[in-house]
């Protein structure tokens, strides 16, 4: 392990991999992306600080979410997804803020876009959102498909037979004898 200093707009950052995680935790993720950027000038093929570097795009993402700035955001989260391009969730929340910032158009400084828009489109980004809403899509999908079937075999059957009107008369028959008996038989043990 290894530590240095950087050198950024009249401060000092001591680094290492370590400090990039504390960064990412305390939600700093500007200083973590200069620190994670200083890290791969050093060694280019360093997964830790490529790794730091990513998620401080994603959280300052996240940050320019809740500013409303979605195309600065959309940037931050297509640069992580390149790093991360096997990560559905990213993509979805990549997705969702395009149609998100497609639709409606509204200023970043906009105080009505403070107060509504930014809690909902951060609701709206939560991966397990995006989990709950492909289980409830696939729910539905094997729903629609066993209400389809049944109607098609429901369809079929709509003309009883004579033989099958036979039976359902005896059933019926029998289950009137059954339910006289136990009613009689309800009366008789009450007296």
């Amino acid at each position: 392990m290894f530590s240095f200093e950087i050198f950024s707009e009249d401060r000092t950052f001591f680094g290492s991999h370590e400090d990039g995680g504390k960064l990412l935790e305390e939600k700093q993720f500007a200083q973590a992306e200069t620190l994670a950027v200083s890290l791969l000038s050093i060694n280019p093929s360093d997964s830790k600080a490529e790794f730091i570097l990513t998620r401080a795009w994603i959280g300052l993402g996240r940050e320019e979410i809740k500013k409303g700035n979605y195309a600065r955001a959309i940037d931050l989260l297509n640069k992580a997804a390149l790093k991360w391009p096997f990560d559905r969730d990213l993509k979805k929340e990549i997705e969702l803020l395009s149609m998100i910032s497609s639709k409606k158009y509204v200023p970043p400084d906009s105080s009505l876009n403070r107060k509504s828009s930014n809690s909902q489109a951060v609701i709206l980004l939560d991966p397990d959102f995006f989990h709950s809403m492909d289980d409830l899509k696939s729910e539905l999908h094997s729903i629609l498909s066993a209400l389809r079937e049944f109607d098609s075999l429901h369809c079929e059957s709509d003309s009883f037979s004579k033989r099958e009107y036979l039976f359902l008369g005896i059933i019926s028959v029998l289950a009137l004898v059954s339910f006289l008996n136990l009613f009689l038989s309800f009366l008789l043990w009450k007296r």
